[in-house]
Order: structure tokens, then sequence, then C-alpha cells
């Protein structure tokens, strides 16, 4: 119940919960994003408001104290905290659509913190196909958008001034039809703030202590009535709710879980089965027993380090009853670094394989539901990690620079690696990414699928399928289906690719960073153009950290420039090398284009690699034109064929 009133209530009215919610959206986003805009630009902006979409809001919460468990209860969806840039007309069109979904109980009716506004239900709501994403009726519900000030007054909202509008990441995405958010977010007015918000609504109740708040006005249905002016007070310091005072704040403890089953190895026993593999053998394979719990591997790490330095090819590939496996590289285990870090050279390497824990599960769920296009589970949710541990100090060992390590899955059923894909999951974010992956079709008609990534993390298998209404006979269909079904490419919207149009180097930057699955790096190489809170600055700094791009002796990057085919060609080449694959510079292969010798020193070499691979092909007329822009196509095409040629895909 809210205010009295069954939950879905706040699909189609103001309620105190979502005014909680809301809020708390408001404050956190406020203190964050007034720290990554520019002191020049501040002054620029109007206002910092919110929306959280009813739909997001699943439970009510009773009276007394609030647990952690209320709280997921109420946001099971761990969608991410966002901030977009965003101008008075286009909080009006996000909150029109809000409105035009109240006939049919959809979720996307706007609670909001930091404004409010006034409707009037019995005029023409937006109607938009879900097909075409095309407004087939303009809404005409929105009568008016009032704006909160410093004092607790409201002025009426400037349809061409900028504000800062906080939600989640599902509906700056463009979930639940908020177009206008999704159209910021592609503008690039975006700043991603990684914080899940569940974990923003308890800090928020954290800071008010005890709630007592109620609805203030912040919505209001004129149901055919002539508005009136109205004034309502509020608290301007956390977002418009009220002063309370703070009282301690219950903890949820998590449900129990079942415990892994652990196999321990002695050295005197891994030494042995060491010793006893096969002349020019370098794998050695140790079953694991796995119960609803996982499985564990308790490790000397003394035999594992003589054995790396005696044979650095060594590899312990640990295969479970279940039909997951792991492949350790015993180079990847730095004895010294890891002794200097637990204060001894006394320690124990134990590798774990456990299934995600029940949150983990549904945030994952809630992951896939957010997808664009047709996308749904297809393999168990496994947790891939590494620790060292001397006594009660432990130390995780889940980046692995270049190196790709393989683990596998066993999907549940047969699948067909062109509309199928492992991906990982970041709970941090709550986001699903591409990792590198092939299948194998089992006697038993179920697939085994590999996957390489140079990171530990959550991993599962996703069945998906997208394509565009702009590609139907394009000849790059193919492979943009592909990429787009594997979660690597998106649209310029859910139903158009534009696959004439230019590729910019951010844009890019963000394709090879997510084609080879690596993990987000925040920080590093900076340039001086590169603002931290654009919607490519972490593809950048990722792609920089990897040594697969670099800016110009200014110290800039333009990240908004076309990227050239040359410019292309140099950043796969450096890739392909990045995951340990040798290139040959064939001569031969340049000269099969006539403008060979135009090509700029720095670019002549990776331009021969690319094309000796087979992966980038001349003009028409025998061109390579180095100069000309690449396009969506271009590009989606080009990472197939380097993926296929990496063996990431199949």
């Amino acid at each position: 119940m809210i205010n009295g009133k069954l939950t879905r209530v706040v699909r189609n009215e103001e309620t105190n919960l979502g005014n909680l919610i809301a809020d708390g959206i408001n404050v956190k986003a406020k203190e964050l994003v007034s720290k990554l805009i520019p002191e020049a630009e501040q002054s620029t902006i109007k206002g910092y408001v919110a929306i959280q979409n009813g739909g997001g809001i699943r439970a009510g919460i009773d009276q007394g104290d609030i647990t952690l468990g209320e709280v997921l209860t109420v946001m099971p969806f761990s969608n991410s905290l966002v901030a977009l840039k965003v101008t008075g007309q286009e909080i009006i069109a996000a909150l029109e659509n809000g409105v035009s979904g109240l006939e049919s109980d959809q979720g996307r009716f706007a609670q909001v913190s930091g404004m409010r506004y006034t409707y009037d239900s019995t005029k023409k709501p937006e109607i938009v196909n879900a097909t075409t994403n095309v407004v087939e009726q303009v809404g005409e519900r929105i009568v008016s958008v009032e704006i909160k000030q410093a004092d607790g007054s409201y002025t009426a909202i400037d349809p061409k001034a900028y504000y800062i509008l906080s939600t989640n990441s599902f509906m700056a995405g463009g979930g639940d039809f908020y177009r206008s958010l999704a159209a910021a977010k592609a503008d690039g007015r975006y700043y991603e703030l990684y914080l899940p918000d569940y974990e923003v609504f308890t800090d928020y109740l954290a800071q008010v202590g005890t709630v007592n708040n109620a609805t203030e006005g912040r919505i209001k249905d004129l149901k055919g009535a002539t508005p009136t002016p109205t004034t309502t007070p509020g608290n301007p310091s956390n977002g418009g709710g009220p002063v309370a005072t703070p009282s301690p704040t219950a903890t949820a403890t998590p449900a129990p879980t079942a415990a892994p089953q652990v196999t321990t190895l002695t050295a005197e026993t891994l030494t042995a089965q060491f010793a006893a593999l096969p002349a020019g053998s370098n794998e050695l394979v140790i079953p694991l027993t796995s119960t609803t719990g996982g499985a564990q591997a308790v490790l000397p790490a003394s035999v594992l380090i003589q054995q790396a330095a005696a044979n650095p090819a060594s590899v312990l590939t640990f295969n479970t009853t279940d039909g997951t496996s792991y492949s350790l590289p015993l180079s990847l285990v730095n004895g010294t670094a890891l002794a200097a870090q637990l204060g001894t050279s006394s320690f124990t390497i134990t590798v774990s394989i456990l299934p995600a824990g029940t949150a983990t599960l549904s945030s994952v769920n809630q992951a896939i539901a957010a997808q664009a296009g047709s996308v749904t589970l297809a393999a168990p949710v496994i947790e891939f990690s590494i620790s060292a541990q001397a006594g009660n100090s432990s130390v995780p060992l889940n980046s692995f620079g270049s190196t790709y390590v393989s683990r596998t899955i066993k999907a549940t059923q047969s699948l067909n690696p062109d509309n199928a894909t492992a991906v990982s999951f970041d709970p941090a974010t709550g986001k699903l990414s591409f990792v590198p992956s092939v299948f194998t079709t089992q006697a038993d008609g179920t697939a085994i699928v590999t996957i390489k990534r140079n990171s530990n993390s959550y991993y599962t298998v996703v069945q998906s399928s997208k394509t565009f209404g702009d590609i139907t006979s394009h000849w790059a269909k193919s492979a943009i289906d592909l990429l787009a079904s594997k979660l690597i490419i998106t649209g310029t919207s859910d139903t158009a690719f534009s696959p004439s149009q230019a590729v910019t180097r951010a844009e890019f930057a963000a394709l090879i960073t997510r084609s080879l699955g690596l993990a987000t790096v925040s920080s590093g190489t900076t340039f001086s153009d590169v603002n931290s809170g654009a919607w490519y600055a972490d593809a950048v700094h990722t792609a920089a950290a990897a040594g697969l791009i670099t800016g110009y002796t200014d110290g800039s990057f333009m990240p908004n420039s076309p990227i050239t085919r040359q410019e292309m060609a140099a950043i796969l080449s450096k890739a392909m090398k990045y995951t340990g694959k040798s290139l040959n510079s064939d001569p031969a292969a340049l000269a099969k284009f006539s403008d060979a010798a135009s090509l700029p020193a720095w670019s002549q070499a990776a331009v021969a690699e690319i094309a000796a691979e087979g992966i980038i092909q001349g003009l028409p007329d025998g061109s390579f034109a180095p100069q000309k822009s690449a396009t969506r196509a271009e590009a989606a095409t080009m990472l197939e064929k380097t993926l296929l040629a990496l063996g990431f895909i199949n």
C-alpha cells in the first residue's frame, strides 16, 4: 500500500513514496554532477530535477524500520543513476509521455522532484507506434511545468533553458517511450554516475532518518477543470521533502546460500600431477565437484609459481561436474607482487566458480529486460574469481592485462551463434556487455560456450535478435544484424542503423573496447577535449589504457571528428596485437591499392597487416582512400571480420 492505496497508484498519481525516491535521486545527482560540470557552464543550468517512472516502484513500504530487503523489493531492477543535460522543452516532452499511458496502466507515469506539473487527463495523449517509434498523435495533456527555486518557490519552466534531469538508466536509454531523454543521451548530454538506484535510495533514507513525508501537490490532474494557481512550500535542501530527525536505519540480512564444494590440493599432490604430465603437454586438468553453491579449488601458490618458472606456458584447467570450466595460465600468478601485498611468501590461490545469488540473478534479468530487441537468458549466471590468501588477508587476482583467459558455460539449449552471445554483468552499473565467445554444439543438442576475456566477473549467455528497418537490402546487413544481436553495436534509434553515416573517433573507441570485451577504465590518459562527463569518456580512457588509441600532438583526441579508414586500420591492427595475434605486414597486400604510395608512413604497416588478414578492402576504383571517412556499415563489417580472425566469435 502507498498512501493507503494499492501500489499501482504510482502509475497514475503523485505518491509519498514516489516523492521520496525522486528526491533521493535528485539530491545525489546534484551532489555528483555539480562537480562534473565546468564552472563556466554552471550558470547556464537553471535547475535540477528528477523523474522516477512509476513502473520502477514495485511495492510499498510498511510502517516501521526500513530494511534493505524492503528497498530491494521496491526497486528490484538495479538500474544505475544517470543525469542528462536537457532543455525545458525536453522535460515537457518527457512529462507528456509520462501522462500518456494512464488508460492502460503503463509504468511510464513520472514521479518527480525539483518541479511540479499539471496535466489534464481528458485531453489527447501522445501516441507512439511501438514498432516504428513514430509519433502518430501529438499529446496535449501537459498544462504547466514549474521548476523549484532555492527559496522553495516555483517559476515556470523555460523551454529553451538547460536543466539537469536525473533518472535511471532504463529511462535515459529511452525505456517507457522516453524519447526526449534518449535523444539527449545520444547527443552526448549524458553523465553516467555508476550508482544503483537502490543504493541511492538507501543513502537518502539514512540522511532523512524518520520518514514522515506526504504528497505535496507536485502532480495535479485537472480532469477537465480550469487550472488555478497553487503554491506548495518545500524544503529546498532535500529536493522538496520535509525536514526529518535522523534515526538508525535497519540493515537487511541476506538469505543464506548453499556453500560451494571445496577441493584442496596439497603441494605434494599438485607437484606429482605436474610431474606426471606427458612430454610436451602444458595443461593440467583438475576435476571439481559442484554443489548448488558451486565449486572452489584451493592450491599452494609455491607450486604454481615453481611450475610457471619451469614452463611459462603451463595452464591449470578446472572442470566442474555441472559442465563449467576455467583455464588459468600460471604466468598470471605474480608471486613476488602477491607476496609483497600479503606480507608473506606462504599463501594459497583459490579459484572460485560460483552461481550468482538471488539478488544478482534478479539484477541480470532486469538488465536483460532493459535491452533493445529480443533478449533472453540461455545459461546459468556464473561468477568466476581468483584470490590469493594468507591467514585473514586476501588479494583478488581478477585482471589479466592483455592475456585472455578461457572459461566455459554449458547452455541449457541448442544455440545459433548468429543470435546468441556470452555477456559479462557488472553489478556496480547493472549493465550487460558482450564478451568474446564461441559456441560448440554437443551430442545432446546443448551448447558449450567458450568465453575469452582478460578479466573475471559474472558471466552468462543470452539469446538475442536485433535488426533495423533501414538495412533490409543493405550489403552489410548480415554483419550489422550479427553485431547488434551480440550487443556490440547499437542503432541511431531503436529502428534505424544509419549505415551510411560517418563513424566518429569516440564511437569507434566505444566499438573496439566493446568488441574486445575490455573492462572499463575510468582514469589514466587524459585528453584536453574529452570531458569526464561525456558518454564516451570511459571508452576513450579504456582504449587509451590498452594502447589502442592516441591523441594529437596538442593533447586533444577530437572525439567528434569522423574516423578515417587509415585510422580505423591502425586501431584494428593494435587491437589484434593486443590480444596476442601475430600479423604480417605483407607488401603485396598494400600494393594492390592504386593509391598505396599516398599512404603516410605511420599507417602503411597497419593497413598492410589488416589488408593481409582480409579485414579491410579497397574501394570499387581500386584505391584505399586513407583519408576517407569510414561509415557505420564499414565499421560493422570490419569489426565482424576482426572478431572472426581472432576466434572471438563463430
